[in-house]
This record gives structure tokens, C-alpha cells and sequence, in this order.
């Protein structure tokens, strides 16, 4: 609950940005994809902690202190989208707008890769006990 509302946060506080700034380049396309890397990076945290309640889940990217805490994953996602959003302002400084808006892009499509994966895993199995799956 307490997620969801930091991500309804951050995407109104991208529409007021938008809207005070007339000299910004297509600014329906940068709030598309700064919505659409928040909600991917927000599916991230969420499928991690479902990996990690699960029989058998690990983390293999991340150190298990950022992992094993949603506050710290939440921080961390939060401060990679900081990262890239500064990236994507000093490329537009250089006069590199295209490359700007594909570094979202390419962000978001490849934290969705990881979610699906994250969500196609399925609990370890104990000898003896089958998987029940749930409809």
C-alpha cells in the first residue's frame, strides 16, 4: 500500500514537472517513459520480494543487505532511476535528445525482462510434496 502510493507520488510529481516546463521537448513522451520506467522498476521490487518468499528464492544481482529489505530495494531502484534521470538531462545538455529518450526505453524494457522471469519462478520442491499450483 505504502509502495503504490510512493509510485502514484512520483508519477503525479513527473506531471507537474512537465507542465512547468514549456521548453521542454515532447513532454508526453518523456512523462510516457518516465512512467513507464517507474512502473517497471516498481514491478522489480515487488517480484523480488515474491522471489525471495519463496521456497528456495535468491537474489544473484544484488548483495543480500538490499536484497532482503523492501525499504532498502525500494531505495535502491529509486536512486537508479535518479542515476539515469541525471543521464538522460547531460545527453540533452550535449545535444544528444534521441539518445536521451532511449535510455528509458531500453531500461524499461529490460527490467521487464527480469520481472517476467521473477514471476515465471516457481517454488523449490521438497521431496515428497508436490507443487500445488494456484489458480
Amino acid at each position: 500500500m505504502k509502495f503504490s502510493l510512493f509510485v502514484i507520488f512520483t508519477l503525479c510529481t513527473f506531471a507537474a514537472r512537465a507542465q512547468q516546463m514549456p521548453d521542454a521537448p515532447a513532454p508526453k513522451l518523456n512523462l510516457a517513459l518516465a512512467a513507464a520506467r517507474v512502473a517497471a522498476r516498481s514491478l522489480d521490487v515487488a517480484s523480488t520480494n515474491r522471489v525471495l518468499g519463496l521456497r528456495g528464492g535468491y537474489e544473484y544481482e544484488l548483495p543480500p543487505w538490499i536484497a532482503n529489505r523492501t525499504a532498502s530495494l525500494a531505495a535502491f531502484e529509486a536512486s537508479v532511476i535518479a542515476t539515469e534521470m541525471l543521464g538522460e538531462r547531460i545527453l540533452r545538455r550535449h545535444g544528444h535528445p534521441r539518445l536521451a529518450r532511449l535510455v528509458p526505453a531500453i531500461d524499461a524494457a529490460m527490467v521487464s525482462v527480469t520481472v517476467a522471469k521473477n514471476y515465471c519462478v516457481q517454488p523449490a520442491k521438497q521431496p515428497g510434496t508436490p507443487i500445488r499450483r494456484q489458480p
